[in-house]
C-alpha cells in the first residue's frame, strides 16, 4: 500500500511523504532489531543505492547516528541521526548526504512503523518524509518521491525474505 501526505492547513496541498506497508511473518521485535542494526540495511535495501556502512553499531537510542556510503551518480555519505526510537514500535533518522566532508542535501526522515497484527504477524510501514528537507525541490525536481515509492517497495519486500526464517515468539 502506498500513501502521500500533504501540506499543513493554510498550505496549497502537496505530498511531502511516501509511505508503503506490508506485512512480515515475524514478530515486531524481531523486525526492528533488524532495523536498528545498520549493517541489515545494506541486506534490505531496495534503492541499490546503499555501498557500505562505516563503524555503525545496532542503535539503542534518539540522537545515535550512523553513516552510509551511498551511489547515485556520484559517490556520497549519507550521515544519519536517530530522530525517534521506541523498541519494537517506531524507528526513524534525518539523514544528511555529504559529499568532500561537506553537508549538501538532506533533512530527509525515513522512518519504520512496527505494529503487531497476529501473533507473528508484524505490520511494517516505511516512510519517506521530505518535510524538513533543506531543498525539497531538488526531491521534486529529482522525481525522488515516485523512484522512493518503487525502491520502498523492494525494500520491503525484501525485508520479508529475510525475515522469513524469523520464529514468531
Amino acid at each position: 500500500m502506498m500513501t502521500s501526505g500533504a501540506a499543513g492547513a493554510g498550505e496549497r496541498p502537496r505530498s511531502t511523504s511516501v509511505s508503503i506497508s506490508t506485512c512480515v511473518a515475524a514478530p515486531a521485535s524481531a523486525v526492528f532489531e533488524l532495523l536498528a542494526d545498520p549493517e541489515n540495511h545494506l541486506r534490505i535495501d531496495g534503492s541499490h543505492m546503499i555501498r557500505g556502512v562505516e563503524g555503525a553499531e545496532p542503535l539503542s537510542d534518539v540522537g545515535d547516528q550512523f553513516t552510509m556510503r551511498m551511489r547515485q551518480v556520484v559517490p556520497y555519505r549519507s550521515v544519519n541521526t536517530v530522530v525517534a526510537f521506541e523498541p519494537a514500535r517506531l524507528i526513524a533518522w534525518q539523514t544528511w548526504s555529504h559529499l568532500a566532508g561537506r553537508r549538501v542535501l538532506g533533512g530527509q526522515i525515513w522512518s519504520y512503523e512496527l505494529e503487531p497484527v497476529a501473533p507473528g504477524i508484524t505490520e511494517v510501514i516505511e516512510t519517506y518524509d521530505w518535510s524538513q528537507a533543506r531543498l525539497p525541490w531538488v526531491i521534486r525536481a529529482g522525481g525522488f518521491p515516485e523512484r522512493m515509492g518503487a525502491a520502498m517497495a523492494e525494500t520491503l519486500h525484501r525485508l520479508t525474505d529475510v525475515t522469513s526464517g524469523t520464529p514468531a515468539t
